[in-house]
């Protein structure tokens, strides 16, 4: 068995020396049993890495800190870091970690390419603040590149006071106690939670089934809305000139969601609310000599559309014919925004 006592005063002795001495890693042995390796969230920006302002091939890490087997890594303010030139034939994949090294005495942010790992020996341990996608012959990193690996446990996580603090001794004292409770009133545990487990299906279930009800019903609505003005509008050409109908049939145009967009997939597990903007000839989608409009293209507006759920994590847009795209380029601004470019149209799809 062996005991260590930490800190107490040392006596000089007689031959001029002191009884007992500390090092840092009797102070990082203290500090590792108060708080977890990881980023401390509360100081600065807890490290956070993101793009440059002015894009190039460079991230920058936040100020922030963080502990690492008791020793503490400390960053005042923001600074750049840079990232290797991107491969002509591959992408890759680098990682922005900080490491913690006894050999050289200190903590320090580094970049690992197309390198994912944290490396955790006796020597050097490495908490991973984030992965870096370097496309093959890009010339800057922007944000969308960047993917935040600070809450991930495995790699990183949070420093907290206490590590994992083991709690099954209580769990084993409650179990105990409800047991009791639940063979004083003549009732089994297993059916209470068999009871509750039943109950969370069947809220799952009914839950679930509400959702469908709903978009059923505003679909039957929509495309009962459909039939009924294109009954009217038959009705009423009979009663038109050529040229009122022409007008009506071209207000209709702008105003009847009936041309598929390509699908949109996201991630956020249900059904979002939908805005979509329209404009044209925006900077760089035409010469400045031939936009009508002048540089910068149109004013932006909202233009009348109709969504349909394909499931949790897809949707399809329609949009009327007046702003029909037949193969348009489609562009991912960031995680909740879509692009569609054709020739001089451009419809944003937000949600």
């Amino acid at each position: 068995m062996a005991e260590l006592s930490l800190f107490y005063d040392a006596v000089l002795q007689d031959d001029g020396t002191y009884d007992r001495a500390y090092t840092s890693a009797d102070w990082a042995k203290y500090f590792e049993n108060i708080f977890r390796n990881g980023v401390m969230m509360s100081v600065g920006e807890a490290l956070r890495v993101t793009a440059a302002d002015s894009v190039g091939m460079r991230v920058v890490v936040k100020a922030g800190s963080a502990s690492l087997k008791g020793y503490q890594y400390i960053n005042t303010s923001a600074f750049a870091v840079p990232i290797d030139v991107a491969s002509s034939t591959q992408d890759r994949t680098d990682s922005i970690v900080v490491r913690h090294d006894l050999n050289a005495r200190q903590a320090y942010v580094a970049v690992k390419k197309g390198n994912v790992s944290v490396e955790r020996s006796t020597e050097v341990y490495e908490i991973q603040l984030a992965t870096v996608k370097v496309p093959r012959n890009s010339s800057g990193i922007t944000a969308d590149l960047i993917t935040d690996k600070r809450p991930d446990a495995k790699v990183c996580g949070y420093s907290t006071p206490f590590a994992n603090v083991s709690v099954s001794g209580l769990e084993a004292q409650y179990e105990a106690m409800l047991k009791k409770i639940v063979e004083t009133n003549k009732t089994s545990y297993e059916k209470i939670l068999n009871d509750f487990k039943n109950y969370v299906a069947k809220a799952q279930t009914d839950m679930d089934s509400n959702i469908e009800e709903i978009i059923c019903t505003g679909n039957g609505k929509v495309n009962a809305f459909d039939v009924l003005i294109h009954e009217w509008f038959a009705a009423l050409k009979n009663e038109l000139d050529a040229n009122q109908a022409s007008n009506l049939q071209n207000q209709i145009n702008e105003m009847k969601a009936t041309e598929e967009l390509p699908a949109i997939e996201h991630n956020l597990r249900g059904y979002p609310n939908v805005q979509v903007l329209y404009w044209e000839y925006g900077i760089g989608l035409s010469g400045l000599a031939n936009e009508p409009t002048g540089l910068g293209g149109s004013n932006v507006k909202k233009i009348p559309h109709s969504v349909e759920y394909l499931d949790l994590f897809s949707f399809k847009v329609k949009v009327p014919m007046n702003f029909k795209m037949v193969n348009p380029t489609v562009t991912k601004i960031d995680s909740r925004t879509i692009r569609f470019i054709e020739a001089f149209k451009v419809i944003e799809i937000k949600f």
